[in-house]
């Protein structure tokens, strides 16, 4: 029995447009462990986003199997698989995809408050990640008052609020500087250790993929290890 807290099991993804028939992905295997952390190298187009979204439930597999937290995500309706995501999974983007009509503090307790978690409570979480994130004087700041680092802060602090196991991040440092990419590099880093989070990153910043000890890239439509 895997203990992997993310698995792909044979995965393929294919499109179909008229008679032709698009291989996208193909037999894909895949684990990601507790405090790991795993970079996805590779060029714009070669797959990387289509299978964090396959990884993430945002997208079906055509075929194959994709376990989150030792659940098969196949035989789940689509209420149990948004179910488990939000438990079970945390999303950073290239663009941080802020509520721009929310405070940073609002932003980041929007997932529990989703979630049913007592307003006061959701406060508390939400400060104390904020805080961790070096961003306890910009709580009631919206995000066109924050940088481009501060935002994407806020956007991290928004995916683990909730404890996920697993943090998907897809080109996290994509819109920022080279010292903005570093700490949000190292931020990411240190929720792995804080809180036992796993990781599987998409980048193509070599600042950033040279500090992971373990990449794997997409060559002929599969998954390879660098």
């Amino acid at each position: 029995m895997s203990n992997a807290v993310l698995e792909a099991k044979g995965v393929f993804k294919n499109y179909t447009q008229g008679d032709i028939q698009f291989d996208i992905l193909q037999d894909i295997n895949f684990a990601l462990h507790k405090k790991e952390v795993v970079g996805l190298i590779g060029p714009s187009g070669s797959g990387k986003t289509t299978l964090l979204n396959l990884l993430g439930m945002l997208d079906i597999p055509s075929g194959g199997e994709i376990f989150v937290d030792g659940i098969a995500t196949s035989v789940l309706s689509d209420a149990d698989k948004t179910k488990l995501r939000g438990a079970s999974i945390g999303f950073v983007f290239q663009f941080h995809n802020l509520l721009q009509d929310f405070t940073a503090l609002e932003n980041v307790m929007f997932p529990l408050l989703i979630q049913g978690i007592d307003r006061n409570i959701a406060k508390e979480k939400a400060e104390n990640i904020l805080e961790k994130m070096g961003l306890k004087d910009r709580l009631k700041n919206y995000p066109s008052q924050l940088s481009g680092g501060e935002q994407q802060r806020v956007a991290i602090a928004r995916a683990v609020v909730f404890n996920p196991k697993i943090i998907i991040a897809d080109e996290p440092t994509g819109n920022l500087d080279t010292k903005n990419s570093q700490m949000v590099f190292e931020m990411l880093l240190d929720l792995v250790s804080q809180m036992d989070l796993a990781i599987i990153l998409a980048t193509h910043d070599t600042s950033i993929s040279s500090r992971i000890p373990k990449k794997i890239t997409i060559e002929n439509k599969t998954l390879v290890d660098i």
